[in-house]
């Protein structure tokens, strides 16, 4: 019951801020209303704690010949972390939106909730169909997002490739499900073993791929930041958190699956390092740590892959968040290189353990850390493109320095406790080669323009290429579909529409009485 707490502050609140928004439009305390319920939530999830670890079955279809859940969740060490992550991330959503221009928004704080508690669902799945169902949800929510707010028609494009390699990955978990050694629909992720361990690693993969096709430069508003925040990194964490629930030994044969998490990962560091701003960058900031935390996993270390996960979460909340800029704000923004650093008691300094100086595939992860950190301090040190609200208050203008520390501050707390890795050691070598590369690429950037494109130039030539390719695609798909549905819609309707009810009648009742033999 612990968890329908925490989800259902958050739903039930999301759901009263849109209906006050239609019936009050003017209702004046939507933001302290939202900001009183997100703090008993977050406080709900330190309640987690005592009763670790938790578990719920919500017996949504049963029959005698199935009499398992439908849909079971479970919280370990590792998902309490993730869920605190993202009730986090909805805290400083509220506490920075009266730095925003578009503030009151009491439509945008209700997606965001919503979002945050349909990923504390995703986070907590302990059986493949559940993650499914919210994995589902989370993609119809970013593509109604998009086609509801895009400027054009071409944007429709986009939405269907991405949804074509995350409805991919749905497929991949099923076919794990089906391949694995279990006996019901509800196993565990633990339990499944054979191929379908490689499968569910690359299930994860495909769908951080899908973070590489970019949003419409339309909707990398002011207005929508918090909802594209929430909405990604709610989404990234769901296709990470399952990972750290599989069995600690390394999958039988992860070679090809490593190398292509290596290449996605180098490629989304690279492109985050040259990101012309951090809403523009922001699907590849999660590529980029999503593949080391999928690489961790590949690597038999679920703390790894966990410590990577929530250091997305957090340090990418804090700087996508940022409104205004201040040199004391890019201060404390710092702190998020600590966090990610990897060095001892941070919160990933359990990211490399098991790693070896003969480890082939190390110096290339590596240097992803090093883009991923350079690139964090190149996008703290740019300008805003667009300049907050002016503070009407000095609590205003603390609660926003709140929000953007309380992410950081969880962050550097995490790495000492609450969890199964904390208070790690782990590889100092490591980041003693990673700090150095990421000052490199830092000191390169400020003096090779090639690092620092403009915006039209920074997406490849190659991605316009396909995207046409795809639009053009898909419209044709679309208008022979259209014909099609035309076509049984003229034969239904015509004089054969008689014939074809009567056969389509004869063969229910067949069906039917069929069962009932």
């Amino acid at each position: 019951m612990a968890i329908l707490i925490t989800v259902a502050l958050l739903l039930a609140t999301a759901t009263a801020l849109a209906i006050l928004r239609a019936v009050r439009p003017r209702f004046r305390f939507s933001w302290l209303m939202a900001i009183a319920a997100t703090i008993a939530a977050w406080l709900s999830v330190f309640l987690w704690l005592p009763g670790l670890p938790l578990t719920l079955a919500v017996p949504l279809w049963q029959s005698a010949s199935s009499p398992n859940s439908f849909a079971t969740f479970a919280v370990s060490g590792q998902t309490w972390l993730y869920a605190l992550c993202l009730v986090t991330l909805a805290l400083a959503v509220l506490l920075t939106a009266p730095a925003r221009t578009s503030f009151p928004n009491p439509s945008n704080w209700a997606m965001c909730l919503a979002m945050a508690g349909l990923g504390i669902l995703a986070v907590s799945a302990d059986s493949p169909l559940t993650l499914v169902l919210l994995w589902a949800a989370l993609d119809l929510a970013e593509a109604g997002i998009v086609l509801a707010w895009s400027e054009n028609r071409s944007s429709s494009g986009q939405v269907a490739f991405a949804s074509a390699l995350r409805l991919g990955s749905i497929a991949v978990v099923l076919l794990a499900l089906v391949l694995g050694d279990t006996s019901t629909t509800t196993t565990q992720f633990g339990v499944i073993q054979g191929p379908a361990a490689v499968l569910l690693p690359g299930a994860a993969l495909l769908r951080l791929i899908a973070f590489a096709v970019p949003w419409p430069r339309s909707l990398n508003s002011s207005g929508l930041d918090e909802v594209g925040t929430t909405l990604h990194l709610a989404a990234g964490t769901a296709a990470l958190a399952f990972l750290s629930q599989l069995t600690p030994q390394a999958p039988n044969d992860p070679g090809i699956l490593l190398v292509l998490c290596a290449a996605a990962g180098l490629y989304a560091g690279w492109m985050w390092l040259r990101a012309p701003d951090g809403h523009s960058g922001r699907p590849l900031w999660i590529m980029g740590t999503g593949c080391l935390a999928v690489a961790a996993a590949l690597r038999g270390n679920p703390d790894g892959t966990t410590g990577w996960g929530s250091y997305m979460l957090l340090a990418g909340s804090a700087l996508l968040l940022t409104a205004t800029q201040e040199r004391r704000l890019n201060r404390v923004l710092y702190a998020a290189l600590w966090i990610g650093s990897g060095l001892s008691f941070s919160l990933t300094a359990a990211a490399w353990l098991g790693a070896s100086t003969s480890d082939w595939i190390l110096p290339v992860l590596l240097v992803t850390q090093a883009m991923l950190l350079a690139g964090f301090v190149a996008q703290a040190q740019r300008p805003v493109t667009e300049p907050g609200r002016p503070f009407e208050t000095a609590p205003l203008k603390g609660l926003y320095y709140a929000g953007i520390g309380l992410p950081l501050t969880v962050g550097i707390l995490l790495g000492i406790w609450g969890w199964p890795g904390a208070s790690q050691v782990g590889i100092p070598i490591a980041s003693a080669v990673v700090i150095p590369v990421a000052a490199a690429l830092m000191w390169a950037k400020r003096r090779f323009p090639v690092l620092t494109p403009v915006a039209t130039q920074w997406i490849p030539g190659a991605w316009h290429a396909a995207s046409t390719l795809i639009g053009r695609e898909g419209a044709r798909f679309h208008a022979g579909l259209q014909r099609s549905v035309e076509a049984v819609t003229r034969t239904i309707e015509g004089e054969a529409g008689i014939m074809w009810s009567l056969l389509l009648l004869v063969l229910f009742v067949s069906i039917i009485a069929g069962r009932q033999r």
